[in-house]
This record gives C-alpha cells, structure tokens and sequence, in this order.
C-alpha cells in the first residue's frame, strides 16, 4: 500500500494540537544492528515494504513521540542502505561484475536494489513524518519528495514479485558511528546519547581492542628499534581521542 499525501497534513495537525506536557513517554524499541541483519535484499521481490516494517516497527501513528535514539538509527539505517548501493562493494558495483542487470546473476542484485532503495526511502520518510510531527514545517517538502520515489519503487518492486532478489555482502551499522569518526556530531538531549552509547559499547568493543592493540604493537615496535639503534626516535602522534559519555571513541 502506497503512503497517501494526506498523511502529511494529519502530521502537520497532530504536531499543532498535542500539547507537549500531554505526549505519552517514550521508549526505544530499535537496536543497533549490522547491515546484513537489517537488510532486505535478500529473497524474493514483490513485498519490500512490509519487510522493512517488520524489520523496523515503529509505530507511524505515534511517531511524534518517538524515542531519540530509534530516531537516530532510522536515519543511520537509511544513510547506511544509501552506502550500500553506491559505495565500493555495493549493488553498483556487484551488478556492473555480475555483467549487468540483464544477466541471471545481475537481475537478481537488480531486484535487491530496488528492495534495498525501498528500505533507504522508508527509512527518510518515518524521519521526515518524525520531524513534521514535532512541528518541523519546513520539512513537510521534502517529506513529499521522499514519498513519491518511495511510492515509485515500492510500484517497481511490485512489478518484481515473485522474482529472485538477492544482497551484497555490505558492512556497516545502523549507527551514526563509523571507524575514525568523532561521536560529537549526534544530536540528541544527554539522556539519550548515553542510552545509545550504552547500546553501541558492545559493537565499538572490538573495534577499540584492535585499535589498542595496534597502538601498543606499533609503540612496542618503535622501543624495539630505539634499543637497537641506540639513536632518539622522534615519537609518533599519538592518536587522539575524544570521551563520549560511558565510550571512548578513537578518531
């Protein structure tokens, strides 16, 4: 089912007549998860939408009051489906070495696409209907942008039913953190970028024990050349850090 234009205006009207000591309180329903947990590529074409809603269920008649941190990763989600079509190891990519989307193999990654750009736009339009909602108004535009190319590929997706549909082996995270990246730029109230950050310390806990260990590796390296030479070793930047709540994040 294809999302009505006239939802844009019930948006715009709850976000005008719910005072804000009356919202009901919120809570995060989502969690952070890699791209091949959240993506929906793979099967079979004819129902993107319904999968991305089963794999995200917010709940679209409340959606003024979502949870700041299931905000956040809606709007990561979307950036790293974006990613995922177009970056090295993406479906451009796959599909050009499968030979094109008219050979057997590049049909299928074509299908996982559009299933994949279902997910990307759903993933704006439940941001965008968020911020309407919280009275957003200049938003409202580009809400309705993002609901025709949605309602254009959920029609083409449609058209593939029934159809093989495959995904690319893509790695990324529906989160806002990204390997040398600052956690600075989130915005969200303290609450709740501490909540999230919770929710990312088992992700980031690998990804911070190999950066230290590769940080002692190269020091014990240079102390071990230093002995053997006999000669002073200028000493190598030390790479920076910045704490963020309860995780250090290395940039």
């Amino acid at each position: 089912m294809f999302i009505q234009t006239a939802v844009i205006f019930s948006l715009v009207a709850s976000s005008l007549a719910i005072p804000a000591g009356n919202r009901p309180s919120k809570r995060a329903i989502l969690s952070v998860q890699n791209y091949s947990q959240f993506q929906i590529s793979n099967g079979v074409g004819g129902n993107a939408l319904a999968e991305v809603k089963a794999k995200f269920p917010i709940d679209e008649n409340n959606i003024a009051n979502i949870d700041a941190q299931d905000l956040a990763i809606l709007k990561a989600a979307g950036e790293t489906a974006e990613k995922a079509e177009t970056l090295a190891g993406g479906f451009n990519e796959a599909i050009a070495a499968a030979g094109g989307a008219n050979t057997a193999a590049g049909r299928a990654l074509q299908v996982g696409k559009i299933k994949n750009k279902v997910l990307k736009l759903q993933m704006s339009v439940l941001v965008l209907k968020a911020q309407v909602a919280q009275g957003r108004q200049d938003r409202v535009a580009k809400l309705q942008e993002q609901i025709t190319k949605l309602n254009k590929n959920v029609q083409l997706d449609e058209d593939a039913a029934g159809q093989a549909s495959r995904s690319v082996n893509f790695q990324a995270w529906s989160n806002e953190w990204e390997p040398g990246a600052s956690c600075e730029h989130v915005n969200m109230d303290a609450e709740s970028r501490k909540r999230l950050n919770e929710a990312l310390s088992n992700q980031k806990t690998m990804e911070l024990l190999w950066s230290a260990g590769r940080h002692a590796q190269e020091r014990r390296r240079e102390a071990k050349e230093h002995w053997e030479t006999g000669g002073l070793r200028r000493k190598k930047e030390q790479p920076q850090t910045k704490l963020c709540d309860n995780i250090r994040c290395v940039v």
